[in-house]
């Protein structure tokens, strides 16, 4: 599964120029802490020769604390990526900003802003684009599913 949503799309810039071909540009892994999606992503990058881009809650509120420093992240990424592809744009508990209730301990990061940064990024790649966005998931069943499912 991996090979064929992530490997083969990142590799074969042919095959994604193609009409009746479909790749994702986003994949959720989930899991406990410590069960090995970050080793799982870096094996992506590495059979595909991909450069990856972290993203972290913490990262991205610290950094970019606005709205508007967020759509300038967006472009930013984008056209690094564009340049450097196959390129996998990795984001630490990507299921967090979709919380029907986010845990206080959490709500200091701004969890918004990451909403706003992956549904921005993945509405900005293209169907011939190498980049995908992985995140990683410790709970997705306490997401509101329609928000996570529209990026």
């Amino acid at each position: 599964i991996i090979k064929e949503f992530c490997v083969i799309g990142l590799i074969s810039e042919e095959l994604r120029t193609l009409k009746n071909m479909k790749f994702n540009r986003s994949l959720l892994i989930a899991g406990p802490e410590k069960s090995g999606k970050s080793i799982l992503i870096n094996a992506i990058c590495t059979e595909t020769g991909s450069l990856k881009i972290e993203l972290t809650l913490k990262n991205v509120s610290e950094n970019y604390p606005e709205l508007s420093k967020i759509n300038q992240l967006v472009k930013n990424i984008i056209t690094f990526a564009k340049q450097c592809q196959p390129v996998v744009i990795e984001v630490d508990l990507a299921d967090v900003p979709f919380y029907k209730n986010i845990p206080n301990d959490l709500k200091v990061y701004k969890p918004s802003l990451m909403q706003n940064l992956l549904i921005k990024l993945v509405k900005s790649l293209s169907k011939s684009d190498r980049i995908i966005v992985i995140g990683k998931a410790r709970s997705p069943w306490l997401t509101t599913k329609t928000k996570l499912v529209c990026i």
